[in-house]
């Protein structure tokens, strides 16, 4: 799966989360992306505001039995995640 998963992460004043939504992805991606933002700790500085964050999703390169993951951050909020595809099981 790849694709541009747009976030954003209403906080209350204090810091804690109030709702996550996420669009533009499928739903597989949709789920990760929500619970992986919701069990993350913010700042109480950004308390009260709307925080925008991109995540884009690549398959790169030859299939591999073992393929990697890589991350990398794109300041200020855009996570680039390319995976090698599985080579197909048989």
């Amino acid at each position: 799966m790849a694709g541009v998963a747009k976030a954003e992460v209403k906080l209350r004043k204090n810091g804690m989360i109030e709702g996550v939504t996420v669009t533009g992805v499928a739903p597989l991606l949709k789920t990760a992306v929500k619970e992986a933002l919701s069990k993350s700790k913010y700042s109480e500085k950004c308390g009260g505001s709307l925080v925008s964050i991109e995540f884009h999703f690549a398959i790169v390169g030859e299939p591999k039995y073992y393929p990697n993951t890589f991350v990398s951050f794109l300041p200020p909020n855009v996570f680039v995640i390319a995976t090698e595809p599985n080579v197909p099981t048989p």
